[in-house]
């Protein structure tokens, strides 16, 4: 699509800060449309959006209240609240360059307020009459986009057709944030009425109800407009709190933030402090790695298009200088990070004695000589690294994870050979999942090496052992050359470095020879020094800075140096690949097999179920996700042969899942992720039924089902 020029970023926060602010009209101005009559019910709010600009006439002369509006014609309405005159790129095929509404559906769709029609995301339908639930749920988008919140109204009553707007998922909860604020009402008999069209007077209406509750919300919305105008030219300490630019900072909470910017505000950081209560927590929530976080203060790499709200408070009074801080539309880089910007000084000793420190066990080094060997003669080396959020990137810039460094030093080391890095990573899960999804994201690319950090995320418990060594255990198992290098990643209590999970993996390592690096006792080694804190090395106490990730790379590239080194002067029998010993624990996680997006062979009938391959849409990016907003909709069908079934999914509540042999039946337990266990081995027919929605404290909203999939034996 045609990308046009932007508005300078000085006029897009003075839109923002003042764009929805506007008064209503004086009922008394005159209209130029012959159809609306002055005793209409509607007259008072044709004369105030005709006036301000927001509605026009169909002619001259006309305005039509009653003739239903387009999807085009409301996201031009939202656009002249806006004030919005800025042309953003589309990703709407069906959108023609130079559309009368396409500057509309550009700003629309940055902001969140549109994103497909009808289950396709490159479909805005613009010639479509809006539903009023379409435009509830824009209008409630709206309300999100512009950070706005009303107080609940205490005439807002429930509709009579509410079991009928219950059934429509995606439009529940913006329906309902609308009703509850007062914005929209039922007809005589209390219907909501979501499929009907929505017409010009109606929307009218709702529009000048809209402008007349933003009083109440402006001052917890923004801080004073001053303050505003003297951050759009900060630029210190590399922040620039200005829409569409870049805001780096080192250490991403409020007290860190505060330091760098409150006294450019003229305020005193002695005497003033930034910070989020309950209700900032609520409202403030950000997507990494497409799993939402709550009260993370803008770290990551892909946090775009999200505000942070923060309040300014007197530290002594507690009096709120600023209800709310709006920090617009901020940015992350996505070029590589400034390294005077992160990088913190420590001398070369220092660095060294980390780096020697984190070097816990080479272990046998067999299969690594094999993989280098393999590089060396020119062959390709493919390089896979599983675990949870810190190897996913958290907390780093893109390409400025401790994955990339590393495949990048190995590209280096081995410039003759093809060096592919697959980063499995993903955020808040271990061993437990990490088993479960290993054939289809890391024994798929044909490992030579795989890297293994869950050390974060696993627990100590007996099963999160079962489910560690049945990991590494089929890794060693996909081919006798395949290596498995444990990682240790650091937390800020430098006691801890033997507890827990930690002490499961180190027991682990030295019962099948493992490689095993402890970037936590590197990292410490620093810290003990003085040199610094662990707070320059992580933002919020586990995952690090992009500079974390950097000492992490650091620590596993002489990590690997030292086991090339020892594989130069090993003997011919050190370097033998000797045989696996027998497990350590029971077999609870072993010889399961996929029924996901990438085994659907044994699907029956995907029902009112569909596939999300939109990592915008999906919880966990990797997955191709099911999902089902057909409340008792048609079930997902599928068949297996065996006695047990696991589900990863999100929102069990949500679903019920019943197995059937052709003579009985059973049912699953959707509290736990082993739905059937200890079945009578057979061939069994299994149904997933979308019962509800689920509330989701972290998205604040009702949720369907995500099930990234089945695995069987």
């Amino acid at each position: 699509m045609k990308k046009y020029k932007t508005l300078s970023a000085f006029l897009i926060l003075v839109m923002l800060v003042l764009g929805t602010v506007c008064t209503v009209a004086n009922a008394e101005a005159e209209l130029p449309f012959t159809d609306v009559p002055a005793d209409a019910w509607y007259n008072d709010a044709v004369v105030s959006v005709y006036s301000e600009g927001i509605m026009k006439g169909v002619t001259s002369t006309t305005f039509d209240p009653l003739k239903s509006l387009t999807r085009a014609e409301f996201v031009t309405i939202l656009g002249r609240m806006e004030k919005c005159e800025e042309n953003l790129a589309y990703g709407f095929t069906d959108v023609p360059d130079g559309a009368w509404y396409a500057p509309y559906v550009g700003w629309a769709e940055s902001a969140g307020i549109v994103n497909g029609y009808n289950g396709d995301a490159k479909a805005f339908a613009g010639d479509r009459n809006i539903s009023r639930a379409e435009m509830m749920v824009m209008t409630a988008r709206y309300m999100k986009h512009k950070w706005i919140s009303f107080e609940d109204s205490v005439n807002a009553k429930e509709f009579t057709d509410k079991a009928v707007v219950e059934q429509m998922a995606w439009a529940y909860d913006g329906i309902n944030v609308t009703r509850k604020a007062g914005l929209i009402k039922g007809d005589a008999a209390g219907n909501f009425n979501p499929t009907a069209n929505a017409s010009r007077a109606e929307i009218a209406t709702i529009i000048v109800r809209f402008i007349g509750k933003l009083p109440e919300a402006r001052d917890e919305m923004f801080m004073k407009f001053e303050y505003l105008n003297e951050l759009v030219e900060c630029e210190g300490n590399n922040i620039v709190l200005t829409y569409g630019k870049w805001l780096p900072v080192k250490h991403n909470r409020p007290d860190a933030i505060g330091e760098q910017i409150l006294p450019q505000m003229g305020l005193d950081t002695d005497t003033y402090e930034l910070f989020m209560s309950d209700e900032h927590y609520r409202s403030f929530k950000l997507s990494y790695q497409d799993k939402v976080y709550k009260g993370e203060i803008l770290h990551g790499e892909c946090f775009k298009g999200n505000m942070a709200n923060f309040g300014i408070r007197n530290k002594a009074t507690g009096e709120e200088t600023a209800r709310r801080m709006h920090f617009c539309n901020v940015y992350f880089d996505e070029s590589p990070m400034d390294p005077a910007t992160y990088d913190v000084d420590i001398p070369e000793s220092l660095h060294t004695a980390m780096l020697e420190r984190a070097v816990h066990s080479t272990g046998n080094v067999a299969r690594l000589a094999s993989a280098f060997a393999k590089a060396e003669a020119g062959e390709d080396l493919n390089v896979c690294y599983i675990g949870g959020s810190i190897t996913a990137g958290g907390g780093a810039q893109q390409n400025g994870n401790w994955v990339s460094g590393v495949t990048d030093w190995l590209q280096h080391q081995f410039p003759s050979s093809k060096v592919t890095g697959v980063n499995a990573g993903i955020g808040g899960t271990g061993s437990q999942l990490g088993i479960l999804r290993l054939d289809k994201h890391v024994l798929n690319y044909d490992p030579d090496i795989v890297f293994v950090e869950f050390s974060a995320n696993d627990q100590s418990g007996e099963s999160y052992k079962e489910s560690f060594e049945a990991l590494i255990r089929k890794c060693l198992e996909y081919d006798e050359n395949t290596a498995v290098v444990i990682v240790l990643v650091a937390n800020s209590n430098k006691d801890k470095g033997l507890a827990g999970p930690r002490k499961n993996h180190f027991e682990f390592a030295e019962y099948y020879e493992l490689p095993i690096v402890d970037i936590h006792m590197g990292v410490h080694v620093g810290v003990d020094a003085g040199e610094f804190t662990f707070d320059d090395f992580t933002h919020d106490g586990g995952h690090p800075t992009t500079w974390g990730h950097q000492v992490m790379s650091d620590i596993v590239e002489h990590f690997l140096s030292v086991i090339r080194d020892e594989i130069k002067t090993a003997s011919a029998d050190e370097l033998k690949i000797k045989p696996l010993p027998d497990m350590l624990c029971a077999d609870t996680y072993v010889g399961y097999k996929p029924i996901d997006d990438s085994n659907t062979e044994t699907i029956v009938s995907m029902g009112d179920w569909e596939q999300i391959v939109d990592p915008d849409k999906a919880v966990l990016c990797v997955y191709n996700v099911w999902t089902s907003d057909k409340i008792s909709g048609k079930p997902l069908t599928f068949k297996f042969t065996g006695s047990e079934l696991y589900v990863m999914m999100y929102h069990s509540e949500c679903v019920s899942v019943t197995a059937t042999d052709g003579e009985n039946t059973y049912t699953g337990d959707t509290s736990t992720e082993w739905l059937f266990k200890n079945l009578p081995v057979g061939e069994y027919t299994v149904n997933v039924q979308m019962t509800g929605l689920d509330y989701d404290e972290e998205t604040d909203k009702n949720e369907p089902p995500y099930i990234f999939g089945f695995v069987y034996r």
